[in-house]
């Protein structure tokens, strides 16, 4: 563990527009001057993206917790997509390994 380490981060989710069922879930690193992304479908693979892309900036980052989150509620209709989302705030415990 490092020192000063953050507890958790946020990674911000937007849909992308004209695209419908289409998103778009990005993190700054203002330390790195950096964006990561990843573009996905609001589906049951949109999911599985999603969750790896979290859990990458989490070890990357050596946080405690990432949060989804959204501007509105959660737009997504697919449940494996909602599920992640909500997981990420803590709505579903999760066991921590």
């Amino acid at each position: 563990m490092r020192n000063g380490k953050r507890k958790e981060v946020k990674i911000f989710i937007k849909p992308v527009e004209g695209k419908e069922g289409c998103y778009l879930a990005y993190f700054s690193s203002s330390l790195l001057g950096s964006m990561y992304s990843v573009y996905f479908h609001d589906n049951i693979m949109g999911a599985v993206a999603q969750h790896g892309f979290a859990e990458m900036i989490r070890l990357k980052y050596e946080v405690n917790a990432v949060i989804l989150e959204t501007d509105d509620e959660i737009f997504c209709q697919n449940e494996a997509v909602i599920d992640v989302i909500n997981m990420s705030r803590g709505v579903h415990s999760v066991p921590v390994h």
